[in-house]
C-alpha cells in the first residue's frame, strides 16, 4: 500500500443498492466518519437504513441503474447519470463496490480530480457461475473486456476472495504490479447483532437466505430434499428468498412454489425479512449450495449466530467454513453431496450444535465487521 497518508479526504462510495450502502457499509462509513471523512454515497436507491438518522458528514446522492440490464443504450444513460452523480471536490476519494459500479465510474469519474481511486470487486456475477448458456457467455466476454479496459484507471482493486484475485492476474486484467488486495466481504457486527441463538428442539430444521437465482444451487437443494424425504427423513427446509426481478439468472417466486410442490419435500417459502435472526432462531443449519460467490453475507450471519453451515468448494464458499470444524462442504451442482451432508445433521444433531459453536468463533475472529472495518478504512485512505 502506497505511504501517503490522507487524512479528513472527502470519501464517495458508489453502490449498485442503497440498501448495500445503507446496511453492509454501515461499519465501515462510520469509521470514516468518525476519523474525520466526509462521506457521500452513491446509489441507484433512496430507501437505505439511513434515511431517517443520517450521521453528521454523510450526504447522498443517486443515480439511474438497471443493475440486471444489457441495453446499450440504458447503460449508456447509468454512465451519463453517475457522471452527473459525480460531482466531486478536488482530492476526493472514489472507491466503487459491484461490477457495474466499477465498470461505470471508471467511465464517470472523470479526470484528475480524485486523489485516489478503489475497485472493490464484490462477486463476478452470473457470468462466472459456470453456466454455459451462450447469453452468458458472451456476458462474461463483455464483461473481461471491460474490465481490462476500466481496472488500470483505479489505484488500488480489493477482491472479496483469492479465487477472483488469481483469475484476474492470470487473464491479464490484473497487470502485474497493480495495487491488490483481499478482504472477506464486509463482515457483521458480531458484538451486539448477530449473537448466539438457543438451538431449536425438534426434528432438523435447514435454512436458506438469499434471492432465487440458480446460481445460489436451489433447484439442488430442492432436489436433495425431495430424495431425503422419499428416503424417509423427518426434516424441514425454510426459504428466505426473494425473486431479484433484474437478474437473467433468476427464479419467479411462483416458479420456485411450483418446483417445491412437485418434489414432494418440506419446504416452505418465507418472503425476505427485515430481521433474518427470526428465521436464524427457527433453524439448526444453514445452507448455501452456491455455484460462485464474493464472499456470502448470509453464511456469515449464520456463523455469527451459531449455526453450522452446509456449502460448497465454490470460490467465495469455501472460505467461510473449513469441512468438518464449522460445517460442511459439498460440491457445487452436485445433488448427491448435498443430500448426503443434510443427512449427516438429520442423523447427527448434536453435530450441528458442535459445528455451530465453533462457527460463532471463527465469525468472530476473521468476519467481525469492526475488524474488517478497519482494513477497509487503511485500504481506501492509503495507511501502511
Amino acid at each position: 500500500m502506497s505511504a501517503h497518508c490522507h487524512t479528513h479526504r472527502e470519501v464517495w462510495i458508489v453502490e449498485a443498492h442503497g440498501r448495500a450502502f445503507g446496511s453492509f457499509r454501515k461499519t465501515y462509513v462510520t469509521q470514516l466518519l468518525e476519523r474525520g471523512n466526509p462521506v457521500v454515497g452513491v446509489s441507484p436507491m433512496a430507501a437505505n437504513a439511513w434515511d431517517h438518522d443520517a450521521p453528521t458528514g454523510l450526504s447522498q446522492r443517486h443515480f439511474q441503474l438497471n443493475r440486471g440490464g444489457a441495453n446499450p443504450v440504458s447503460e449508456l444513460v447509468s454512465v451519463w447519470s453517475l457522471r452527473r452523480a459525480l460531482k466531486a471536490r478536488r482530492g476526493a476519494i472514489l472507491v466503487a463496490f459491484g461490477v457495474k459500479p466499477v465498470l461505470y465510474a471508471s467511465f464517470a469519474a472523470g479526470g484528475r480530480r480524485w486523489s485516489r481511486r478503489v475497485a472493490v470487486i464484490t462477486g463476478l456475477g452470473v457470468g462466472f457461475s459456470g453456466d454455459m448458456r451462450p447469453r452468458f457467455s458472451i456476458l462474461r466476454r463483455i464483461q473481461l473486456l471491460l474490465y481490462k479496459i476500466t481496472l488500470p484507471s483505479y489505484d488500488h482493486t480489493v477482491f472479496q476472495n483469492s479465487d477472483d484475485l488469481e483469475l484476474f492476474s492470470r487473464l491479464g486484467i490484473l497487470r502485474a504490479g497493480r495495487e491488490a488486495s483481499v478482504v472477506h466481504g464486509s463482515g457483521v457486527d458480531t458484538r451486539s447483532h448477530f449473537t448466539p441463538l438457543p438451538y431449536p428442539e425438534g426434528k432438523v430444521s435447514f435454512l436458506f437466505v438469499g434471492r432465487f437465482l440458480r446460481s445460489k444451487g436451489l433447484s439442488e437443494l430442492i432436489e436433495a430434499s425431495s430424495f431425503l424425504t422419499r428416503q424417509g427423513f423427518d426434516f424441514s427446509v425454510e426459504l428466505v428468498g426473494w425473486h431479484d426481478g433484474e437478474n437473467p439468472d433468476g427464479f419467479e417466486e411462483s416458479q420456485v412454489a411450483r418446483i417445491i410442490a412437485d418434489s414432494g419435500a418440506p419446504i416452505s417459502i418465507t418472503g425476505p425479512l427485515a430481521d433474518v435472526r427470526e428465521a436464524l432462531a427457527r433453524s439448526l443449519v444453514f445452507v448455501l449450495p452456491s455455484y460462485r460467490e464474493g464472499t456470502s453475507r448470509s453464511t456469515i450471519e449464520a456463523m455469527a449466530s451459531g449455526r453450522a453451515v452446509i456449502t460448497t468448494t465454490a470460490p467465495g464458499c469455501r472460505e467461510t467454513i473449513e469441512d468438518g470444524q464449522e460445517g460442511l462442504l459439498v460440491e457445487p451442482r452436485n445433488v448427491e453431496s448435498l443430500a448426503q451432508a443434510m443427512r449427516h445433521y438429520i442423523l447427527n444433531p448434536h453435530l450441528a450444535h458442535e459445528h455451530g459453536r465453533a462457527a460463532r468463533a471463527r465469525a468472530v475472529s476473521n468476519f467481525d465487521a469492526a475488524k474488517i472495518a478497519d482494513v477497509w478504512v487503511a485500504q481506501t485512505l492509503a495507511i501502511e
